[in-house]
Order: C-alpha cells, then structure tokens, then sequence
C-alpha cells in the first residue's frame, strides 16, 4: 500500500461476481463463522464471498479518498471454459448438461471477452478519477442494495482486522473519530531472511573443514 500511495496514479481491482446479488449477510457475524460452523453450503459460500468483495472495494475506495489509489471491482461475467457449474447437482444429470451447455456455451463470454471489463479498470485514463463502483462489461452498474450498506462494509472490515490481527502481525490505528482505519504491516527482524544466511555460513564452513582435510592428505602423502 505504500509504494501505491507514492505512486503517481496507483489502481487496486478486485474482482467480483453476479452472484452476489443472492447473498445475505448477517450483520452480527459478517463472516458466517457462526452460520458455516453449523451448516455450510458451496453456492452460498461463493455468493457470500463476492458480496464481501464488493463491500470490501467500497470501504477501501473511502478509506483512500483523497490519495492517488483508486478502488473499484468488476464481474468479469461467466466465462467458457471455467467450469463454473462443475459441482452443481443439477448440471450432474447428463440430459441436463445435452439440454443447457449449448445454450449457455451460446451465451456465455471466451477468455478474451471476459478479460475486457478488468482491461479497461487497470488501464483506462478516463478512469482515473473514478473509485468504488461496480462493474459490469466496462461500465458502471448497480451493484446490490446489502453491496452499498456503508455500515456493513464498515462492520465486515473490522471483523476481518480482527481475525487477521489473531493470526498475524497486522495492527490497526484507529483515528480520533474513530473511523478511519489504516493498516500497518510492522516489518520485524525475525521476518528477515536469516534462515539463507545462516544456511551459507553452514557451508563455508563445511567448505574450509573439508580444505583443511584435503590439505591435511596432502601432507601426509608427502612425508
């Protein structure tokens, strides 16, 4: 983040997806901890997480206004050849599959069209001013009324502080007001990399015991 701060005109995407216009979010317990421990289901997880992105790139999008970072997300779109549908029950019947493939291969994007959306976010100049939108092939589209709950996506990015904090060194600075948070990775000496250096002081040692051994074998087969 600071390197993309000091940079003249640094963009952040993140990528998201139709789907989450199906997810629910608990307020009390954004990250389904409680519900997924319980019961967990791989479509709802999916659409749980794309809504998490999308609240996500709004409140990173406010926390760097007023820098030269802009944040937006895009759905790139169902895309051929991704096997989206791989684990669906449905789509396990091979009439369903006869019936439907041609159908969604007709209307569903190649590679290079899905790829386009997330092009024009990362390179276009008119785009250069624009932050915490939503995406959809190249323009700006409404995204869920949960994907624009301010107070959510405040919430949801506390609790991932707060999980991250459990598990890492990541600590967080809360303003005076209380709103503004900024993430500080603290660089520490145990993060350096010692363990290579400690590796080639092993072998040079090895290297000058076996030097003394080879000089020792040279005398020796002088006397």
């Amino acid at each position: 983040m600071p390197h993309l701060r000091r940079s003249e005109q640094g963009r952040i995407l993140f990528v998201s997806a139709h789907a989450h216009q199906g997810a629910k979010i608990d307020f009390d317990d954004p990250l389904n901890v409680g519900t997924w421990s319980v019961k967990f289901h791989a479509r709802e997880a999916f659409a749980h997480s794309k809504l998490c992105v999308l609240l996500a790139t709004r409140w990173l999008a406010r926390e760097l206004k007023g820098t030269s970072v802009t944040v937006n997300c895009c759905t790139p779109g169902l895309v051929r050849g991704t096997r989206h549908f791989r684990n669906s029950p449905l789509m396990s019947s091979i009439c369903v599959k006869a019936v439907t493939y041609p159908w969604m291969w007709l209307f569903m994007k190649n590679a290079f069209e899905g790829a386009q959306c997330a092009i024009r976010l990362a390179t276009d100049p008119q785009l250069k001013e624009v932050t915490g939108e939503y995406f959809n092939d190249c323009e700006i589209v409404e995204s869920s009324e949960m994907g624009q709950d301010k107070e959510l996506a405040k919430k949801l990015y506390m609790q991932t502080i707060k999980t991250l904090e459990s598990v890492t060194k990541l600590t967080v600075d809360r303003e005076a007001y209380g709103m503004d948070l900024e993430l500080q990775m603290e660089m520490e000496s145990e993060l350096r990399l010692e363990a290579p250096a400690e590796a080639e002081t092993e072998t040079n040692q090895a290297a000058e015991e076996k030097g003394k051994e080879n000089g020792e074998e040279q005398r020796q087969s002088l006397k």
